[in-house]
């Protein structure tokens, strides 16, 4: 496992150095990955999040199909084609799949700890790309024009054990925090293992206003040599012309201390 974390943090650091002046080169050790560690779930979700910073939708797509063919009863899986469909410009795909995955309609699959993110992306795909898909049977409060949502921050980590707390912070020390630890949630741990999920999703609606920041500290009692990679995405505006999306991406082998991951304002 050392020498497997050390290569894939390689790999990666390598693929960030060669991203600005030399894109191709930079996808091309992205995708070394995938042939290095066929069947390693782990490294491969961690690749499907570098996949994602980098734009490579068609990659997503197909990384998601093979994670589905590797483990058929996570949930997750099937989320991440959705939106890896979405991304690529396959709507109707994505359309269907979103729908599936709503009904319920997988065998002994339950989907409901993603149901809020199925749908704020099924109303994103309906906001930007209705025209395309067959939307006419679905329920009315999935057909809402006036969906708001301003943002969307979501949280996924390649592993159910990873221990981190995600804190968010204003000026006037108002904060609240929410830390996965099976000390804390152990409820929800078992179910992520389960399941087969590791997404949480944020949206700050009841928040006061003014500026936060969000922070990621590592709760973890001793280093690995395995990478412990989590993703941060956040989306501002999110479902209108105007909408931004901004990803991160930290080993939290990598963090002694709190990191800020960046700082939104709430109005």
């Amino acid at each position: 496992a050392g020498a497997r974390g050390e290569e894939l943090s390689f790999l990666l650091h390598s693929a960030q150095y060669f991203r600005k002046w030399n894109p191709k080169k930079a996808q091309n050790i992205l995708m070394t990955i995938s042939a290095l560690y066929p069947k390693n779930i782990e490294v491969l979700k961690t690749l499907g999040y570098q996949l994602d910073r980098f734009g490579m939708t068609q990659e997503r797509v197909a990384l998601a199909t093979h994670l589905i063919s590797l483990a058929p009863n996570e949930i997750q899986f099937y989320r991440d084609l959705a939106l890896a469909y979405q991304d690529n410009g396959q709507y109707q795909e994505a359309f269907s799949i979103y729908k599936q995955l709503l009904n319920n309609q997988i065998k002994g699959l339950d989907f409901e700890p993603l149901k809020e993110t199925l749908e704020n992306e099924l109303l994103h795909l309906l906001a930007f790309h209705k025209s395309k898909v067959r939307y006419q049977d679905l329920p009315n409060e999935l057909l809402d024009v006036r969906f708001k949502k301003d943002r969307r921050l979501v949280f996924e980590w390649v592993d159910p054990a990873m221990a981190f707390e995600i804190q968010f912070v204003n000026p006037n020390a108002k904060y609240f925090k929410w830390t996965h630890t099976k000390w804390e949630q152990l409820a929800r741990i078992q179910e992520e293992y389960s399941k087969g999920y590791t997404l949480q999703e944020f949206a700050l609606d009841e928040a006061p206003p003014g500026e936060w920041l969000i922070n990621i500290e590592s709760l973890e009692i001793e280093k690995t040599t395995t990478p412990k990679y989590l993703k941060y995405t956040i989306y501002e505006q999110y479902a209108t012309p105007n909408q931004t999306k901004t990803v991160k991406i930290i080993d939290l082998n990598e963090q002694s201390q709190k990191v800020t991951l960046g700082k939104i304002t709430l109005n």
